[in-house]
């Protein structure tokens, strides 16, 4: 008789600096493998699927994902995510976990995102700092960045600033709801909340106003890039180590907010 199916929600936060990304990938260490293998570990099943809300890149870091995971196991969804709690490697770390409902979809469930960008603006970035920020030593504008981010702001088609991924939908239409950059010092934040966001969206704005802040582009040309469609015509991706996911929100939770405080790491 083949066993129940468990199905458990976990929200995780981890360090992306070791890992290539969210998604599996054979001969590479990722955060769904991790998380396959400590399930296949406590339930000796090889029946597990795994659903992220946000396939993050290499490199990327995540304070608040969400995942679901799917096992044939005879464990009850909380003695799995009690137990993927202990397995759980120094640079992953399981914060909650609960049974999930048969209907949740972890991406088409999340109501909204918070990614917040760091950049640290100064002749030199803090050694400990250097795999979480991106170091940027030329003077910026950060009025000129400010106001450019503005045209970004509401519904649109960003398909500029967007990186073509295999199996990503056509559908390039998202919706901004907020983009601040706030200033912590020398830290810039890029703080970004929306609905959804194509494959390297936030990199690829960030990158393009920060070329904005070093006087490379006009302010005015962002608005003009982002109604071009034309990805060729936006700026560089900012480098993976600056992005962190912050939030994500459900139904039933607060609405994100920009973070009024730098991040503690």
């Amino acid at each position: 008789m083949a066993d129940p199916l468990t199905s458990v929600v976990l929200r995780l936060a981890y360090d992306g600096t070791a890992f290539h990304g969210f998604a599996e990938s054979e001969g590479v260490r990722t955060v769904c493998g991790e998380v396959r293998a400590a399930a296949a570990r406590v339930t000796r099943s090889e029946e597990i699927s795994i659903r992220g809300a946000s396939r993050t890149d290499t490199g990327v870091h995540a304070l608040d994902q969400c995942l679901r995971l799917d096992v044939a196991s005879d464990l009850g969804a909380q003695e799995l995510g009690r137990a993927l709690t202990s397995l759980a490697p120094d640079d992953l770390e399981v914060l909650s976990h609960r049974p999930a409902e048969p209907d949740f979809d972890p991406v088409r469930g999340a109501i909204e995102k918070l990614y917040v960008y760091r950049l640290w603006n100064a002749p030199s970035t803090p050694v400990l700092a250097r795999s979480r920020l991106w170091g940027y030593r030329g003077p910026l504008d950060l009025s000129a960045m400010r106001e450019a981010a503005g045209s970004l702001v509401g519904t649109h088609d960003f398909a500029a600033f967007r990186t073509r991924s295999k199996g990503e939908t056509e559908n390039t239409v998202r919706t901004l709801r907020a983009l601040e950059i706030s200033s912590f010092g020398p830290e810039l934040a890029f703080q970004v909340i929306g609905e959804g966001f194509l494959y390297r969206m936030v990199r690829n704005i960030v990158g393009t106003l920060v070329e904005v802040g070093r006087g490379a582009r006009p302010v005015g040309s962002v608005a003009e890039t982002l109604a071009s469609g034309d990805r060729r015509l936006a700026g560089p991706s900012a480098p993976p180590q600056g992005l962190h996911l912050v939030r994500l929100r459900y139904e039933g939770e607060p609405p994100c907010r920009p973070l009024t405080a730098p991040l503690a790491f």
